[in-house]
């Protein structure tokens, strides 16, 4: 005769979830180096997935092998794009940089008289003396780094394989990861967990290929606005452009600084000086942005992310400084998706913790209309009509998590 196990007492339960905690936190802490290349392997998986998926779709061959396609795509992209770029980024910035003490002098020779602001009067002298030194000291810092720079290719090649090798492997085995992840809640709470885990992939969805989609398309429009205008650089300011996509509330408006600055202090090569003087050039510029700025996010924005993450700038702005504290720059660019998965649980827990429906949308879709006020006593307490409600669920999860470009 089996004898059954025995159940934890209350305070054996909370016992084992303290020191689990304790020791998770632990385990973080201690590998907390290797957690970063983990988190970029997880992203860079979820951004190739729906790729795997069209592949696998349409040509009906195995994932592992679509898999290894894409990747050999991506390494052979990897190779040939900095090939293509790198030269001409390296004589656009070498330009920038034997141009930047006739910038630094104009300046200096624009701001060294006191500026007349009705009855006052501000001398910036000395505050430009400091910015001067600084900026020479930061260029000859610059200047001394090259070797250690150098140096730390041969770790950045290291770290981009690991990742390329963990994230292939999530990749290839996502399914099964899914599906892993399920089977860790009970039967009751699965349907719960299928649902967070779909909404939870709408955001960072919307934010991850939604983003990147939004940055190349604002990087390729600067890149070549700002040919066409004539400005020099012009490679180096849709890629300014493009990361600054990546920086919210704030990445646009500093990304565009640059390209201001330059149209005053270079001109155009075919505007200036006639007929435009490079002032108004650079107010040409600044419309420029201001225009690109109101079109992405009047008609970009809404088609390409949506409204998934409807997150107030003053919480994304809170979000990006301490994420920045918290992880760098990895931390500014998943502030804004981690600060809408954090609000999508809380708002779960907060509806079990008032015995109210978590999900009332699915809920109202699964009931169908509201009954008559005299029929009300006749429905049971028991969750309605759950199966097809499961069964749309399980066809929007076996999508494999597919990009959704919200109209």
């Amino acid at each position: 005769m089996t004898v059954p196990s025995p159940r934890w007492s209350p305070s054996t339960k909370r016992l084992v979830i303290t020191s689990s905690l304790i020791l998770v936190a632990l385990f973080i802490y201690r590998f907390r180096d290797v957690i970063m290349p983990l988190v970029v392997a997880l992203l860079l998986a979820y951004i190739l997935s729906p790729l795997v998926a069209l592949i696998t779709r349409f040509t009906r061959m195995p994932r592992t092998l679509a898999v290894v396609l894409v990747y050999l795509t991506l390494v052979a992209a990897l190779i040939i794009v900095p090939i293509v770029l790198v030269p001409r980024m390296a004589e656009q910035v070498t330009a920038l940089g034997s141009n930047l003490p006739q910038y630094i002098a104009t300046i200096s020779t624009v701001l060294s008289k006191p500026i007349h602001v009705g009855p006052y009067q501000v001398d910036l002298s000395g505050q430009l003396n400091t910015l001067t030194s600084q900026l020479a000291g930061l260029i000859q810092q610059g200047a001394s780094q090259t070797v250690s720079i150098l140096s730390g290719v041969a770790s950045f090649v290291t770290l981009l394989i690991f990742v390329l090798l963990i994230s292939f492997y999530m990749l290839k085995d996502a399914p099964v990861l899914l599906r892993s992840i399920e089977r860790v809640a009970t039967p009751e709470y699965r349907y719960d967990l299928r649902r967070l885990l779909i909404e939870t992939e709408r955001t960072w969805n919307a934010f991850l290929r939604g983003q990147l989609i939004l940055a190349l398309t604002v990087g390729a429009i600067v890149a070549v606005v700002t040919t066409i205008l004539g400005i020099r650089n012009s490679l180096i300011l849709g890629i300014l452009s493009a990361l600054g996509e990546f920086l919210p509330v704030i990445g646009p408006g500093l990304a565009a600084i640059p390209g201001i600055l330059l149209a005053y202090f270079q001109g155009s090569t075919w505007l200036t000086p006639e007929p435009l003087s490079n002032l108004a050039f650079a107010g040409l510029v600044l419309l420029f942005y201001v225009i690109n700025q109101q079109v992405e996010n009047s008609v970009l924005v809404p088609r390409i992310i949506g409204h998934s993450l409807d997150l107030h700038p003053l919480v994304i702005l809170t979000g990006v400084v301490m994420g920045a504290s918290l992880a760098g720059i990895v931390g500014i660019l998943l502030a804004a998706p981690t600060l809408a998965t954090v609000r999508l649980l809380a708002r779960y827990v907060y509806h079990k913790l008032l015995d109210q429906d978590p999900f009332p949308e699915e809920a109202e879709q699964a009931v169908g209309p509201v009954p008559e006020p005299q029929a009300v006593a006749e429905v049971t307490a028991s969750p309605p009509s759950a199966t097809a409600a499961d069964t749309a669920l399980e066809q929007s999860h076996s999508t494999e998590y597919q990009i959704t470009l919200d109209q």
